[in-house]
């Protein structure tokens, strides 16, 4: 699912996501949460997987983000990653390991998301 952009794209594509976060973050201090910000469980995973695994994304108004898997019995797995919304639906995410971007719609507490490849998953928002 992971979709990683070549080399020398990915140079071009990290410094361009990298200028834009860095716009978009310090554009949004005084702004209400956008409306990733917070904490989304897979609904795919939730209604599909019977081992009881969950995913959850934790998205902070810093740019980072949180993905979490928790599986019973066993230590829950992080990955952090930073991610930066562009012309209002193209969601970044990038790591030490590549990037990959998705379109994301947010639709009341439903979050969509589309990968390059076509995939869709949906996220239910979590409430504290």
């Amino acid at each position: 699912m992971h979709t990683l952009l070549r080399p020398h794209n990915l140079r071009i594509a990290l410094a361009t996501a990298s200028l834009l976060g860095c716009a978009w973050v310090a554009g949004c201090r005084n702004e209400p949460p956008g409306p990733l910000v917070g904490t989304w469980e897979d609904l795919s995973t939730t209604e599909m997987d019977s081992s009881g695994m969950s995913m959850t994304y934790t998205f902070r108004r810093d740019g980072t983000l949180d993905i979490t898997w928790q599986r019973p019995l066993l230590p829950d797995t992080v990955l952090t990653a930073d991610f930066v919304v562009q012309w209002d639906s193209v969601l970044t995410l990038s790591d030490d390991r590549g990037t990959e971007q998705f379109i994301a719609h947010v639709a009341g507490d439903t979050l969509t998301l589309r990968s390059e490849d076509g995939a869709i998953q949906h996220y239910a928002r979590q409430t504290d």
